[in-house]
């Protein structure tokens, strides 16, 4: 996912210098959509780490069963 950023800068157009929003790779802005995307794919990570990590606790403890038990 790439998301765009802008910062607040002149443009020149037909004679005219106008304020506009312009696509720089440091700006400080973001377009709201693009941001609630994130926010929904950031969640969603969470979540899978979430789950990963409870597996690897659960098959910890199964193989620490499986030692104490001699097989």
């Amino acid at each position: 996912m790439s998301i765009k950023r802008y910062s607040a800068g002149y443009r020149d157009s037909d004679g005219y210098r106008y304020l506009s929003m312009l696509e720089k790779d440091d700006g400080g802005y973001v377009r709201h959509e693009d941001y609630a995307e994130s926010e929904r794919y950031g969640r969603a990570a969470d979540i899978t780490i979430e789950n990963l990590l409870r597996k690897v606790e659960q098959l910890a403890a199964e193989n620490a069963g499986l030692k104490g038990a001699g097989i």
